[in-house]
């Protein structure tokens, strides 16, 4: 359904939506871990991610909120970090 418009306002929007629920999903997911951390059985998920478009879907996610209250998100230097790293993604978010 994501793609069966031209209008690329529309997709950004409905794009930007899907970043924030898989967002959402890594905070409900924090929380569960907790209990993992109080057991001592916390482990990390670490894998090789693309850190721009994550550093990206961060500024998009977090841009309506942080301009409501006029502040400018701004990322300097971004073609200065490497493009893959190999981390835990969903604490780095």
């Amino acid at each position: 359904m994501l793609y069966l418009t031209n209008d690329k306002q529309f997709i950004e929007l409905i794009e930007s939506i899907q970043c924030a629920a898989k967002l959402l999903l890594c905070r409900v997911n924090d929380l569960l871990d907790s209990s993992t951390l109080e057991k001592g059985t916390f482990t990390k998920n670490v894998k090789v991610f693309d850190l721009i478009k994550s550093v990206q879907e961060i500024i998009s996610i977090n841009s309506p909120q942080a301009s409501y209250r006029d502040i400018e998100l701004k990322v300097k230097q971004l073609n200065e970090l490497p493009k893959y790293i190999s981390s835990d993604n969903t604490r780095l978010q």
